[in-house]
């Protein structure tokens, strides 16, 4: 897996939900960033069809809003 680089003040904390689109994946990204600036990330990656790719953006769409929802239950994502 690539490096990522995650930008924030050193005052914010909590959790954070990323998404990446990229020409064949989608990515889910569930960055957790902690006191002194630490963050820990949990990663989801999901291949995009040839289908997806070539079809209509409603359709993908659909396919990422599914994905996401999928991933926030999995990471247990919860509001803070």
């Amino acid at each position: 897996m690539h490096k990522r680089h995650v930008w924030f003040w050193l005052s914010e904390r909590g959790s954070f939900l990323a998404l990446d689109l990229g020409g064949t994946n989608f990515r889910v990204l569930l960055i957790t960033v902690k006191d002194r600036g630490v963050a820990d990330m949990q990663s989801k990656i999901f291949a995009i069809s040839n289908e997806l790719m070539t079809g209509p953006g409603t359709k993908v769409l659909g396919q990422s809003c599914a994905v996401m929802t999928s991933c926030i239950a999995s990471m247990h994502f919860v509001h803070e």
